[in-house]
Order: C-alpha cells, then structure tokens, then sequence
C-alpha cells in the first residue's frame, strides 16, 4: 500500500453490500517495515429522490487486511498497469 492508493474497505459493521470506495492518506508500517496500518479518506453519498447529496471528507485509520487494492498509484503519484 502506498499513499494515493485506491481502495475498497470492507467493513465488518457495514450494511451488506455496502461498501466504500477510499484512498490512502497516510500509512503505519510495523517494526519489520512493512505497512500493516493506514489512514483512509473517503466520502459518505446518500441519493435523495431529487439531488444527490455528498458529505465532507471522513477519516478512518483500518488494517491493510481489511482492504481491496482497486487503483494501485507508484511513488510518483502516476497509476501503475
């Protein structure tokens, strides 16, 4: 996982079949080096029956184990194929 990584988080307390779609902020990595941690924003989009309405930016810290890479980024900021 690096920053600017696109992920799905699943979440253990979500509604089924729900899930968000976020991006890395800030990673935690372990004692061995490797990044077990990250820091997750994404918004919450609720669909009225005449707008669609987007709240402000939320941020949760989760387990990379907890997470589906979607929109690997490389260290340039650049998407890797």
């Amino acid at each position: 996982m690096c920053i600017g990584d696109v992920v799905v988080v699943a979440d253990a307390n979500a509604i089924r079949g729900r899930y968000y779609i976020a991006k890395v902020m800030e990673v935690f990595p372990g004692n061995d080096g490797r990044v077990r941690k990250v820091a997750l924003q994404y918004r919450n989009c609720t669909a009225g029956t005449t707008e669609y309405k987007v709240s402000k930016p939320v941020t949760i810290i989760r387990a990379v184990q907890r997470l589906a890479l979607l929109v690997p980024v490389d260290g340039e900021g650049q998407i890797r194929c």
